[in-house]
């Protein structure tokens, strides 16, 4: 029999894959790794900080101080009567260190807490806001912050994240842009946990202090009367905050599962 050479049916050196398919699998199959990555180190970053005492926390608030200081803009001090609400209301959460209140000038209809030990409200929202249990119910959403610990949860998965994209060869720029929109939801979605928390915290301490809940919704009510924000199907996945709306059936369903009542709110002064 005469031999016939002739080219194997399948050659393993050759890629069969279009180069479309096989950069896209490349692609997904990086950031579903980066992702891996990011949730198991923020697990061990959130166990970590679970078992940080109280002294120590405050320790790492303070050493930031300095650092943070300029990111807090020109404000003035809170008024005493606005101070001792928020001492109050810190004394309840038990947070063993005090909380410092100013009031930025600013058209801004919000409040910020800074890893300082330090809030700041924005008058436009001390403006709008018509009652004190109001007023209360943002500044313990704040405090909730502390207490929670959210600040050292966020410093810590940012810095355990551009470590592991080091190490992971992910220093390109471009590369990094390319993966930001997934890397983003993953965060978008642990900081909307991370604020309906604060937000059932906040709850609990409101009704420690007033003995019921009354005015807990009221600044969701008025940013709802303000929003003018474009949405779209899947917008809220990648924002930061849960909607206004849902954030407002979670309060109104903790509080009915709870047994919290809601009586008449004090009028600001």
């Amino acid at each position: 029999m005469e031999y016939k050479a002739k080219l194997p049916s399948r050659n393993s050196n050759v890629s069969h894959a279009t180069p479309i398919k096989e950069f896209s699998t490349l692609v997904f199959g990086v950031a579903a790794l980066l992702l891996l990555v990011y949730w198991l180190l923020g697990f061990l970053v959130d166990y970590t900080v679970d078992h940080i005492s109280d002294e120590h926390a405050a320790e790492i608030y303070h050493s930031l101080n300095n650092v943070a200081s300029e990111q807090i803009p020109a404000d003035t001090a809170a008024s005493p009567r606005l101070q001792t609400l928020l001492d109050q209301l810190v004394a309840h959460s038990d947070i063993p260190y005090r909380i410092q209140l100013s009031v930025a000038d600013a058209e801004q209809m919000n409040a910020v807490a800074f890893p300082t030990g330090h809030i700041v409200v924005f008058q436009e929202l001390l403006d709008g806001l018509s009652t004190e249990n109001g007023i209360a119910f943002v500044l313990a959403h704040e405090i909730a912050h502390f207490k929670n610990r959210d600040h050292l949860r966020s410093m810590g998965r940012s810095v355990l994240l551009m470590t592991a994209s080091m190490l992971l060869g992910f220093s390109d720029n471009d590369v990094m842009q390319m993966l930001s929109p997934i890397t983003n939801f993953s965060i978008a979605q642990y900081s909307q946990q991370r604020e309906s928390s604060a937000d059932a915290t906040a709850l609990i301490l409101l009704n420690q202090h007033y003995g019921h809940i009354g005015g807990a919704t009221e600044f969701f009510d008025l940013l709802q009367e303000k929003d003018n924000e474009l949405s779209f199907a899947f917008s809220h996945y990648f924002a930061s905050h849960p909607q206004i709306q849902q954030r407002i059936e979670q309060l109104q369903h903790l509080g009915d599962s709870m047994g919290f009542e809601i009586k008449p709110t004090i009028t600001k002064n």
